[in-house]
Parts: C-alpha cells; structure tokens; sequence
C-alpha cells in the first residue's frame, strides 16, 4: 500500500478532488455495528425536527459546547495515552473519499446547503441510507493494526514512497538528526541565554523530513510533536529488534520479518494489557476477548468506532504539557509547552520560528522528555485531561482543516465531531446504549454533565434525551467513572472492534503461537534491567527514548 498522506477528514493534504467512486473501490469498506439503527432517521434526528432543521441545531448545540472550563483538574493518567490513543486510532482508520462536493452558500456566508454528488444524498450532504456512505468513504488500510503507518509496504515494496523509510539494502528505517539551532538565532527567538537551555539528551533522532513533509508512512503522525516523537520510538524499537535479532538471521527478508513480526506483538500486547486496561470500563477487554465477536471481517471498521465512540480522546488532550526541562512548569524557559507549539514544530509546522533548517529537522531543545510524558502528579500541566464534554481551550480550533473542496464539518473540534456524526448517520447515544443492553443516562443527568451554556438549548430542543453519540460517550465517561476511564456502552464499542479485529487476524498477538505468546516469550527486553516490555513505558525504553532507572 502507498503512503497515507490524507487528513483527518477524508481529503488530501494537496487540495485534490475526492477519488471518483470507481478509484475507491480499491480500498477497504467500513462497517456499522448496528446498521437497521443507522438506516433509521428517528434514532438521530433531534424530535420534531425535519434533516435540515436537526443539521442547524446541531451546528448551534456545538458552538454552545465549545466553552472551556477555568479549571479542569487532571485524570491522573500519563500524556502518553492520550497519543498512544491517536497512533493507535490512525493504524485502524485512514478515511479517503467523500459524500459531499462543495457547500452552497447564501450571500452572509451562511450554508444553505450541500451539493450532493450522488444519488441518495440529500442537498445537506446526509445520505438516505449507509449505503452511500460505505460506498463512498472507504479505509486505506487493508487490514487494521497492523502498523502500515510504520512500515508502509516495506523496504523491499512497490512504491518509491516505502523504500524511501529505509536504509538502502538493509531492513531498518532511515532516520533524521535534530537540529541544533545557533546561539545567535536562538536568542533571538526566545530572549533567553542559549546556555541555559538544557540539552543532555538521551539521543539525537528525529524523522528523516523533506520541506513540509516527514518521511514516514502514515504523515498523519507528524501533526503534532508527541505523536511525531511517538512514532519515532515506534522506528527506534524495530531498529533495535533488528539489531538484537541480526546475530540469529542472516537473511535480510527473514530478518525485517521477523523484527516486524515481534514490534506488532509488542505493540498488541501495550494496547491490550495497558492502553485498554486503563482506559476501558471494567472487564470490557475481557468480555470482548471471551464473547462472540461483534466484527464479522478482519479488515472492516465500524463508524460507531471511528466517528464516536474513539473521538473520547479529543478531551484528554491539554493545554499545556510539562515535556521536557526546557517546557515545564518550573522549567528553564519558565513555561510549560503549549498545544499550539506541539503543532507548530511539526514538518508542516515549519518547526516554529527556526528557519535557519533546511530541512526542518527538529530543534535540539524540543526533544521529548518521555520521563515527563509517561508519569503523571499534582503539578498543573503534568498529565492527560479528564474524559468528559469539555475540551482544552487550545483544542477547540486546533488543525481546523483549510480545503478548498467543501468540508462541510468544518470549524471546531466540537462541529466537526457532532456533525460528521449527523452526516454519517450516527445513532444518539441513547439509542446505541438501549440496542446494546445498557442502562440509559437519565436526561436530567445528561444536562448536569453538559457545560452550562449548552444546558438550555440542550433542554429546549430533546437534545438531553436524543443526545449525539460522541458526545453521549463523554457524558457517559464522566458520569459513570469521573472522567478517568470511559463508560460501559463506549468501552464496548471500542473493546468489541479493537479485540474484533485482532481476534479475526492471523498475524496478531492474540493468534501468535497458539495464543500462548507473552512478552516473556519474547527475546527483547528491555537494555538495562533486562525485563519483559510489556507496557507502554517498557516499549520506549526499548526504543531507547525513555531511561531505566
């Protein structure tokens, strides 16, 4: 498979048209887990209300929504997981295609309507049933999870796109340097004394970038700094299993095979026994791996999963983020890291105010200090944000898409998420909850979750009794578990797809040696202490980013 270069939103990064209908028919479908639901409009429409009139006041539910708190508090969970939470979510869904061409727009600006480009589509851009939206919004990815955001095709692949991630005739990634920025210019941004900036750090690596682009598969995974550093661990731990395999296997086919192999099972593991365990509602992983399985296919996703229930980790992201000594609370630069520099030293970011990088190579002082990033305490910034219906002031308007070719859920997180769900034919969170056996969220409840702008209008127009399933999910969180884990109707959507798809594939961890493979099975361990990698933090000390202590 090629590189994976589109947005968030289905659209590709140079403005092109979606593919025609034909083209996409070379990628995989998704799925609904309950598709009479979706097909149903009385399970989505507000009450009362026609298709336009439930599009407009959801747009107004959402700009009412997007109000930040003066004081959040911390979930106590590491940073970590909230971008463990965003690669893990790219290596399952990588959307192409669309429903909708461009909006029509009355003289104050304001939408009128969509102009639909196929038959069954309303001029909202709403189709009639799924089966437009499964014909025409299809994943990049073959088989899910199975980290072609890391390896695309391979060193040895079709395309140019992959064997440009690796070293010439051998079975590791190529890899870029930091860039050590010059004392003059360094002043000059900051106001601060270039000595004083720390910069004993534990290695020197960045993504091997070109000019507004990173060399990577999924370029999905250079929009912000964590999950650019991330995904540079994740290039660093299958440099070093080549490494300690090398001794053993000569072949060098054998050899990527084989590192590949052992990564994946290591990352299964991580989602497993440590990104699920701590996110999901009790026993959910259990049930999933012990019950029949909700996924018929191994390669099909289920919108429920990536149009709702997944977003929840919209609301674990920060503001601000103590990430290394130089951006911490009582750091050297006297500041915590903003979001807003997470995204601006990215390759698109152009790495901030530092020009003088030809390659727009990371600067040396925004290495992550993964220390930082997998711990969590009582200082401000240290931490993920609580799961609830709030969002970071920084992440309201945050990678807003600019396309030219009408992203009709446009503007905030918030509109983006509430009216992808309505253009997609998301069920309320109500209705998923009773499909599935679960207890409902009185709408008296719902409305003491909500922020209190958004209250009346909730009340006033059903939206407390017919709520948005993404946002019902956030609701749910913080009712059910106080922000610190997901509720049980959102943690079985995504425990059913996520142990779905890896129960259906033959190559993951949950199949690999009979189901009998543990990490203590594995021949990595960690450099050190020589333990098992059997959690995220083990993962990156493997990787070589994060010391032992």
């Amino acid at each position: 498979m090629a590189i994976i270069s589109t947005t968030h939103d289905g659209v590709l990064h140079n403005g092109e048209k979606p593919l025609a209908a034909d083209a996409l028919q070379h990628f995989t479908p998704y799925c609904y887990l309950l598709p009479d639901l979706a097909n149903d409009d009385s399970k989505s429409l507000i009450p009362g209300s026609d298709v336009f009139q439930t599009r407009n006041k959801l747009a107004e539910f959402a700009t009412l929504l997007a109000n930040k708190p003066s004081d959040r508090g911390k979930s106590k969970l590491p940073a970590v997981y909230t971008y463990f939470g965003q690669f893990l979510n790219h290596d399952i869904s990588a959307p192409i295609g669309s429903i909708v061409t461009a909006p029509i727009k009355a003289a104050d600006g304001n939408i009128i309507n969509i102009g639909a480009d196929l038959v069954g589509v309303d001029k909202l851009g709403r189709p009639e049933s799924i089966a437009p939206i499964v014909a025409r919004i299809r994943n990049q990815h073959a088989l899910p999870l199975s980290l072609h955001g890391l390896y695309g095709s391979g060193p040895c692949g079709a395309d140019d796109g992959s064997r440009e991630l690796y070293v010439l005739d051998e079975p590791v990634f190529a890899l870029g340097k930091i860039f050590d920025v010059g004392c003059d210019e360094f002043r000059n941004i900051t106001k601060t004394e270039p000595d004083l900036i720390f910069r004993e750090i534990i290695h020197r690596w960045d993504l091997k970038r070109k000019p507004g682009k990173p060399i990577i598969a999924d370029q999905r995974n250079d929009e912000n700094l964590i999950i650019s550093q991330l995904h540079l661990a994740f290039m660093l731990f299958h440099n070093n299993a080549v490494k300690a395999l090398r001794p053993k296997i000569a072949n060098m086919k054998m050899l990527f095979d084989a590192a590949r192999q052992l990564v994946t099972w290591h990352y299964h593991w991580c989602i497993i026994h440590d990104y699920l365990d701590r996110l999901l509602f009790q026993n959910s992983v259990t049930q999933a791996i012990n019950g029949p399985n909700l996924i018929k296919l191994p390669n099909q996703v289920p919108m429920e999963f990536t149009t709702a229930a997944f977003r929840f980790g919209h609301s674990m992201v920060s503001d601000k983020y103590n990430y290394n000594k130089n951006f911490m609370d009582d750091g050297i630069m006297g500041r915590s890291a903003t979001l807003a520099q997470l995204f601006d030293f990215t390759s698109r970011g152009t790495m901030g105010a530092f020009n003088n990088n030809p390659n727009n190579q990371l600067p040396s002082h925004w290495v992550a200090d993964w220390s930082m990033l997998t711990t969590a305490n009582d200082k401000e910034n240290s931490g993920s944000d609580p799961i609830d219906t709030l969002m970071a002031g920084g992440m309201i308007n945050i990678g807003s898409p600019v396309v030219p070719f009408g992203n009709i859920e446009h503007g905030s997180i918030v509109s983006r998420n509430i009216l992808r769900g309505f253009h997609r034919r998301i069920p309320s969170g109500q209705s998923i909850a009773q499909a599935l056996g679960y207890p409902i969220l009185a709408p008296d409840k719902i409305a003491r979750l909500l922020p209190a702008a958004a209250v009346p209008f909730a009340e006033a127009n059903g939206l407390t009794s017919q709520t948005p399933a993404w946002v019902y999910f956030l609701s749910e969180a913080e009712s059910e578990a106080n922000g610190k884990k997901l509720g049980p109707v959102a943690s079985r959507i995504i425990a059913a797809t996520i142990i779905g798809l890896l129960k259906l594939n033959g190559q993951s961890v949950l199949n690999a040696q009979n189901g009998q493979w543990t990490p203590d099975t594995s021949p990595l361990r960690t450099t050190k202490k020589k333990q098992p990698i059997s959690d995220i933090k083990s993962f990156l000390q493997f990787a070589g980013v994060l010391d032992e202590h």
